[in-house]
């Protein structure tokens, strides 16, 4: 049976949570750091959402990962994966998933 999830009002501190991420995770890892996005639903103003900030992190090489890897645990965030992100005539991105706060059983009710 899935679980529910639950989605609360638009908070309009998200868009301020998500740039104090971003200065520190520009201090950390910036030098390697192509671009760094707020995505998800906590970036649309005025829309609900799981109280989750997302940030996607797109970095030039794959090498690039290991490197990035423990500055980010270092702020707490957990590695999850690496994604190669192709968009239509550049070359393949990687992007470095890891998570932060809230743990999936603070936003997801039982499994």
């Amino acid at each position: 049976m899935p679980g529910k999830v639950i989605v609360i009002e638009y908070d309009p501190d998200w868009p301020a949570l998500y740039k104090q991420e971003q200065i520190r995770i520009l201090a950390a890892i910036g030098e390697y750091i192509d671009d760094i996005q707020h995505v998800g639903s906590t970036s649309v103003p005025g829309l609900g959402a799981k109280p989750i900030i997302d940030i996607m992190i797109a970095l030039p090489d794959l090498m690039l990962v290991e490197r990035c890897v423990q500055p980010m645990l270092q702020l707490g965030y957990e590695y999850r994966e690496m994604l190669r992100c192709a968009q239509h005539d550049r070359p393949p991105t990687v992007t470095l998933s890891a998570a932060k706060g809230l743990s999936p059983r603070n936003t997801i009710g039982d499994r």
